[in-house]
């Protein structure tokens, strides 16, 4: 019986926990599980930031690779178009060399054909002297005609499309101007 009455007076001197330390343990606990969801939930949102991020990247990427793509197409089509411009100068050239040769004759034709007055080569039918001689002269002014005609004709024709070859070089060299512009664009983005 000393012992058990030994004992109850070393525990009667024994601090008993206090409804107050239990109450701080508990407040503790809470603010640590507190503490441990917010962390929880800080790092789901990171990984959901983290794969945006990854989205985005890809993005850019691709919108690099894509701008890329269009600058190489650009550069392509703006060599295409320089070997265009210069393939067409050279017609325009040829054209107005053309052109220039033919002009000295066509004008000199022309300018015996209005000495000639209104009957032209048919007054050579009025040389004649025998029906024979009525039909050569007859083919002959025919002929003459035709020539002096087709001269023109040609010409003509070459002046058209002289111009016509003026108006593809501007028109290449417009093209050629918005796809330089083009370019700078994509090289920028």
């Amino acid at each position: 019986m000393r012992r058990v009455a030994g004992l109850l007076c070393v525990l009667a001197l024994l601090p008993a926990p206090s409804v107050e330390s239990r109450v701080r343990q508990g407040a503790a606990a809470q603010r640590v599980a507190e503490r441990l969801q917010d962390l929880k939930q800080e790092a789901a949102a990171l990984n959901t930031q983290e794969q945006n991020l990854i989205n985005e990247l890809r993005k850019l990427e691709l919108e690099r690779q894509i701008k890329s793509a269009e600058l190489m197409a650009i550069a392509n089509e703006l060599t295409t178009t320089q070997e265009q411009l210069s393939a067409a100068a050279a017609r325009a050239e040829t054209l107005r060399r053309s052109a220039d040769a033919q002009r000295p004759e066509v004008q000199d034709r022309l300018v015996r054909v209005y000495k000639m007055g209104r009957a032209g080569y048919w007054r050579l039918l009025l040389d004649v002297d025998d029906l024979q001689s009525m039909g050569r002269a007859y083919r002959t002014a025919a002929a003459m005609t035709r020539l002096d005609r087709e001269r023109v004709q040609q010409h003509q024709a070459t002046l058209v499309s002289l111009g016509r070859e003026r108006r593809t070089l501007e028109t290449r060299a417009g093209e050629i101007g918005a796809m330089q512009q083009k370019a700078a664009v994509a090289q920028l983005a």
